[in-house]
């Protein structure tokens, strides 16, 4: 089946975004600047050439539950395919045709009348000065391709060839050399397409694209600890375009091509079977309200009229609570195989703005009238084991692991039901590289969720030596731990909402925040100062810190700012004394993608034991802009100051700042200066698969090496990737992983 997009042109309105101000701290939605993440504006175009098309297989929709996502797992079908693949084919589409065939690379074409011009002299005075005849050229017809589609869209066109002769006939000149237009109206060009057929893997897929976010930590008060988000942002962190006040169609979700003309059995569906798509919405959450003029819409997919039409919309407003909108099917042209329905946002497209969050999707048969859920899910996800940390070095941690344990960890679960569940086994496993080291059970015994309501159910992580500490003998220099949360109070929709997994790290870095932007946080003043507390329990050296600026519209990457060290004697253990001030200026840096950090290395190795502040001096009063997590909150931590007087902060959250220590970095791992990128391949030995699993949020490349130094196998991925191995010699191999900075790290694996 083919999708046709059709693009809906809007009217571009000027927008003015929201901005929390107090006194000299500003908090402000996540705006975009393509010159600060080094793109013209426009490049982010789509390229035809090169685009992989998919095909999908049309789902059967089942009875009873139907097709359902909440977004606790990932349904969005991997677009990561590569040429010479297994299913990928090629075809060349060329820009110009003539006679039926491709015309010849570098033929160049005019859309006016060109000539051949003679010119002759006057009397042998030895100089061409009357034009003697202008002779047109005969017009081409040519089939044009619009090679900026797909599949491209050709017309016929009446050209000329992109060429003047000048000849003379005076006796003693020569023909002088044919001019063309250096800027021809038409030229012969190229793409190539390539076309990745269906595979039996793709059952459980429900979308074709991934320009929508999926996530656990935008939305407020959510059914299940799953969205998908809706922003001017593209499936790579992208500004669908840079222009301030711009606006129009930002995401959009789709669906693959659903079966709506026969059951299972091969029984038709009728407008009787009540036939309804549902959902669960939301404006805003922690993100940026959607403004009047902005809207989510839904559109359903006609096989018969192979057009989009909107059949549900609901207008920008401030936050509001989760609400559930359905729409029966009752037209028949609908009712066709090939069926599909797509969600789209109108609003802010120069970065994460005006933003909406959707929730357990469902198309099912039989609908009744209807306005609850159904559904017990874990509504939030857990980002830490640790009392004070998201991660922190390794040789820190082993310093004292029971007192870095938080004493218990609660797990939220929300029940939608207008019935109260029973709160059945509420646990917790622990595993390192795919071995098993312990489960925690809650005693939630007699607990049971209300009726629409929320319950948190405690886990004890260290209470005494009888409760659970993460294993120190695991690794000297870095682990990597799993943890899988499972609640079990009866499946009624989806049993995915159950279990939540953590992936908790320790490498050479203190974080506070999740690794997730949802504001960004600036001061203002004269030669204004951040300070965020950290707290070592041992001598070590500071030598870099890690900082995810966000690309604001207004550009400061040129406003320089000085990286500062604190002790914590000033009243009230607020930052004291200076400890270290860097003698080089350094401005923000940004990393392409969504949330990268940028790591400033120090001039000199500063060694810190106790209580510490980092953070920085600015030279100018212009915001820097600091991403911002709103779920976790570590106000008490931040600190600024414009007058002389540190204080406390008036927001809630976290700083994306990571300090990182010389000591926890591991031996024999390769990269360049004293940055480390931190990856483990498990399991290792590998047998078919081998999974990479990345401890910071990214974007990544690896490449499996050979002793010969052959890359057999190269791949960008997101986080984690996996390989398939089993094709590859048993032996010894080399595996680099990258990053976009030029940072590397290299490890052994094994394939058996």
């Amino acid at each position: 089946m083919r999708l046709i997009i059709t693009i809906i042109i809007i009217i571009i309105f000027s927008k003015v975004y929201s901005q929390k101000e107090v006194g000299n701290e500003l908090l402000s939605p996540l705006g975009s600047n393509h010159v600060l993440i080094g793109i013209e504006n426009g490049e982010l175009a789509k390229n035809v050439d090169g685009l992989f098309y998919y095909e999908y297989d049309t789902l059967k929709l089942p009875e009873g539950k139907g097709l359902i996502d909440d977004f606790t797992t990932n349904k969005f079908k991997p677009i990561n395919a590569q040429p010479g693949d297994p299913l990928v084919t090629d075809t060349t589409w060329f820009h110009l045709y003539r006679l039926g065939v491709p015309d010849t690379m570098g033929s160049e074409y005019m859309f006016d009348t060109t000539y051949y011009t003679l010119i002759d002299t006057i009397l042998g005075f030895g100089f061409d000065s009357l034009v003697y005849a202008n002779v047109a050229f005969g017009s081409i017809e040519v089939l044009v391709y619009d090679l900026c589609t797909y599949p491209p869209t050709s017309y016929l066109d009446t050209v000329w060839p992109n060429s003047a002769y000048i000849d003379s006939v005076w006796p003693t000149s020569t023909i002088i050399v044919p001019f063309t237009d250096p800027n021809p109206d038409l030229e012969q060009d190229s793409v190539v397409v390539y076309k990745v057929a269906t595979s039996i893997l793709d059952t459980g897929y429900l979308w074709i694209d991934k320009f929508a976010y999926l996530n656990n930590t935008y939305a407020v008060d959510p059914p299940s600890y799953g969205v998908v988000t809706f922003d001017g942002l593209d499936e790579v962190g992208y500004p669908y375009n840079f222009i301030s006040t711009s606006a129009g169609q930002g995401d959009y979700l789709t669906s693959v091509p659903i079966d709506l003309a026969f059951r299972t059995d091969g029984t038709p569906w009728g407008v009787s079977d009540s036939l309804e798509l549902s959902f669960w919405y939301q404006p805003q959450g922690l993100g940026n309200e959607p403004e009047l003029n902005d809207s989510l819409v839904l559109q359903f997919w006609s096989p018969s009229d192979e057009e989009w039409a909107s059949v549900w919309f609901a207008q920008g407003s401030p936050l509001d609570t989760f609400k559930r909108a359905s729409i029966k099917i009752r037209t028949v042209n609908y009712l066709m195989s090939g069926f599909q329905f797509r969600f789209m946002n109108y609003g802010a497209l120069n970065g994460s703005l005006d933003h909406w969050h959707i929730d357990f999707v469902q198309l099912k048969s039989n609908a009744i009238n209807d306005e609850t859920l159904q559904e017990v899910a874990i509504q939030y996800p857990v980002n830490t084991m640790l009392k004070e940390y998201t991660a922190m070095p390794w040789k820190h941690f082993k310093e004292s692991p029971e007192s870095n344990m938080l004493d218990s960890v609660n797990l939220r679960v929300a029940n939608s039901w207008t019935l109260s569940v029973a709160a059945n086994t509420t646990k917790y496993d622990v595993s390192e590289s795919g071995t098993m080291l312990t489960t925690v059970f809650a005693d939630n015994a007699t607990s049971s969720v209300a009726a629409r309501g929320k319950l948190s159910i405690p886990i004890d992580v260290y209470q005494d030596a009888a409760w659970f500490y993460y294993d120190t003998a695991v690794s000297d220099t870095s682990a990597f731990f799993d943890v899988d949360f499972n609640f079990t109070g009866g499946v009624f929709l989806t049993k995915s909402n159950e279990t939540f997994s953590l992936k908790q790290t320790f490498t050479n870095f203190y974080a506070y925040d999740d690794g997730t932007a949802e504001a960004a946080y600036g001061i203002t003043g004269t030669q204004p100062k951040l300070a965020y507390r950290f707290t070592t329990p041992l001598s070590d050296s500071l030598f870099a810190v890690k900082i995810h600026f966000e690309p604001s519209v207004n550009d400061v990457s040129l406003d320089p700012f000085i990286l500062m060290v604190w002790d914590n004697a000033g009243p009230g253990g607020t930052p004291g004394n200076v400890i270290y001030e860097e003698p080089l200026l350094t401005t923000p840096k940004y990393n392409l993608g969504v949330n990268g950090y940028y790591v400033y290395q120090l001039s000199e190795k500063v060694l810190l034991n106790g209580t510490f502040y980092v953070g920085w001096k600015q030279t100018t009063s212009s915001r820097l802009n600091v991403g911002f997590d709103k779920n976790i909150d570590n106000q008490d931590k931040i600190y600024y100051n414009v007058s002389g007087t540190w204080a406390n902060t008036s927001y809630q959250g976290s700083l994306m700042l990571r300090p990182m220590f010389d000591g926890a970095q591991p031996t024999g791992w390769v990269s360049n200066d004293d940055y480390k990128l931190f990856a483990t391949a498990y399991p290792n030995p590998a047998l078919s698969y081998l999974h990479i699993t990345m401890a910071e949020t990214g974007s990544f490349e690896y490449q499996l090496i050979d002793l010969n130094g052959r890359v057999l196998v190269q791949n960008k991925f997101v986080n984690r990737a996996q390989i398939s191995v089993d094709s590859y010699a048993a032996g010894i191999y080399m595996l680099k992983v990258s990053d976009k900075m030029g940072n590397f790290t290299i490890l052994k694996v094994i394939i058996e």
